[in-house]
């Protein structure tokens, strides 16, 4: 694990120490867990990601993220499993689901215009892999593996319903996690309301 991601850690620690509550203690992903990803979805997720999910897979409910779309929001952070059942691991034609997703929003406007580095022509892609969500993914955020030529694979994105939109957040993960811990210790009353006791 790089020093940089250490320090966040640290620093989401201090939050919740901040507010007085325990900071999730779960265990950490198995190289075999991580290898389920690829061999389930194909994509080959890598870097700070991979060294926070062997910190902790998953924080079981409780909000540890914050990201900013279109307003600031809290995000649990999801396991391997849950992670992999938001991408679709049960669905019988994952492809179809997809595709009929997509299509639902052929003439949906987009207000604002999407980041560049974001595909344009999609709004859910099995090459977005979902790492953290509020509210059962109306707030879901992405590690893309997918991005257009002015991305980076790996760049954190966040979907946000109503008015749905995808917004960019991030070159990679520890810039999210550091965004993350701004956002938290900007505004805690608001954002940590679901770490207060």
């Amino acid at each position: 694990m790089n020093i940089e991601l250490q320090k966040e850690i640290e620093h989401l620690k201090l939050l919740f120490a901040f507010v007085s509550k325990p900071f999730p203690n779960i265990k950490g992903a198995t190289d075999d867990e991580i290898g389920h990803i690829r061999d389930v979805t194909g994509l080959d997720l890598n870097g700070d990601i991979i060294d926070f999910y062997q910190f902790m897979n998953g924080s079981n409910r409780e909000e540890i993220f914050a990201v900013f779309s279109d307003e600031e929001t809290p995000c649990e952070f999801l396991s391997i499993e849950s992670a992999l059942d938001a991408w679709g691991i049960k669905l019988s034609d994952i492809d179809g689901y997809y595709d009929s997703i997509n299509e639902q929003y052929d003439d949906y406007e987009v207000d604002p215009p999407r980041d560049k580095r974001i595909r344009q022509d999609v709004w859910m892609n099995k090459r977005w892999f979902p790492f953290a969500d509020f509210n059962g993914g109306g707030t879901r955020v992405y590690w893309d593996a997918d991005p257009t030529p002015l991305g980076k694979v790996g760049q954190i994105i966040v979907y946000q319903h109503d008015p749905d939109g995808i917004y960019y957040v991030a070159e990679d993960f520890v810039t999210f996690l550091k965004k993350s811990n701004d956002l938290f210790e900007g505004n805690p009353r608001d954002l940590l309301e679901g770490i207060y006791d």
